[in-house]
C-alpha cells in the first residue's frame, strides 16, 4: 500500500525507528522448553522485530499479512488500516517459531537504511535483561548504545521500553508451552483455556547518525503519552511520527542551529 509522506535526508536526525517485543502476532515463544515450566513470569522469550521505519518506508513483517507502507509524496494522507486481531479462546493456532529474524526483506519498493542482518541483531540489544513478562505494569525507561559497522561507521541508538497490557493463553502445554497473546479489553476469556493477564514490553528504538541522545530521549518522550496497549494505534502512531522526524536536519558545525518544538519540549541542534 503507497501512503503519503516523505523522501530520504542525506542529513535527517533520525535514520530508522525499530520496535521489537511481542505482540497478538508473534505470541509468547519460549527461548527453551525448560525456561517456561514454573509459572509465566519466570519465563524468558524469544523477541521479535516488530516494525521498521524510516522516512521512506515502513515494513511490519511480523504482523497477520506482513506488509509494507510506501511513503510517495510530501503532502497529507490519511493513517492505513491496519487489522490484527485474535480473540481469547479461539481456535487459531500459534505457529510462530523462536527465531529472532525480522524478515524485512519484504521492504521491496524502497530500502531500509540498515540490512536485515543488522535489524535482525537488535532484539538482544534492545531488550538487554531477558524478555520478560510482568503481572504488575513496570514504569517506562530509556537506555541507548552505539552500533558500529564493519566499515568503522557509527551509528546511535535511543530505546524507550515501554510495557503494555495483554491476556495470555497457554496453548498446547504438552508441546511448547506457546502463549497467544490477546487484547486485554477483548472481552471475557474461554474458560477451559489457561489464561493470565500480563504486561509486555515493547521497546522503540530511534536510531541516527549522530549522538543527539537527549534529543532523542525527547522525541520518545513525547511521544510515550500517546502509546496505548493496541498494536494497530502503535502501528499508525509510528507512520506518523517517524517520517516526521526524518524530515528533521542535523545542522552543519558551526553557529546555525536547528530548533525543535515538541509540546512541551523545547530541544536544540
Amino acid at each position: 500500500m503507497e501512503r503519503k509522506g516523505y523522501g530520504r535526508l542525506h542529513n535527517a536526525l533520525v535514520e530508522l525507528c525499530v520496535v521489537v517485543g511481542m505482540d497478538e502476532d508473534t505470541g509468547l515463544v519460549p527461548e527453551t522448553q525448560a525456561s517456561c515450566q514454573v509459572s509465566l513470569d519466570s519465563c524468558d522469550f524469544s523477541p521479535f522485530i516488530l516494525a521498521a521505519v524510516s522516512g521512506e518506508v515502513g515494513a511490519f513483517p511480523q504482523a497477520g499479512c506482513p506488509h509494507v507502507e510506501t511513503f510517495v509524496s510530501q503532502s497529507g494522507g490519511s493513517i492505513p488500516q491496519v487489522q490484527s486481531t485474535t480473540k481469547v479462546g479461539s481456535s487459531k493456532k500459534l505457529v510462530r517459531q523462536p527465531t529472532l529474524s525480522p524478515s524485512v526483506a519484504i521492504a521491496k519498493t524502497a530500502e531500509l537504511p540498515l540490512s536485515s542482518e543488522e535489524i535482525s541483531g537488535l532484539p538482544p540489544i534492545c531488550l538487554p535483561d531477558s524478555t520478560k513478562v510482568f503481572r504488575s505494569k513496570p514504569s517506562a525507561h530509556c537506555h541507548s548504545f552505539v552500533m558500529t559497522d564493519l566499515s568503522g561507521v557509527h551509528r546511535y541508538t535511543m530505546c524507550l521500553t515501554y510495557y503494555r497490557k495483554f491476556v495470555a493463553v497457554l496453548r498446547d502445554k504438552e508441546k511448547s508451552n506457546c502463549y497467544e497473546l490477546c487484547s486485554a479489553d477483548y472481552g471475557e476469556p474461554d474458560a477451559r483455556s489457561e489464561h493470565e493477564e500480563c504486561y509486555v514490553p515493547t521497546c522503540i528504538c530511534l536510531i541516527a547518525n549522530q549522538p543527539y541522545y537527549q534529543v532523542l530521549k525527547c522525541c520518545l518522550s513525547t511521544l510515550l503519552p500517546r502509546l496505548t496497549d493496541s498494536t494497530l494505534q502503535l502501528q499508525c502512531t509510528l507512520l506518523e511520527f517517524v517520517p516526521k522526524l526524518a524530515l528533521i536536519p542535523v545542522p552543519p558545525a558551526g553557529i546555525i542551529s536547528v530548533v525543535i518544538i515538541f509540546v512541551p519540549c523545547l530541544c536544540f541542534l
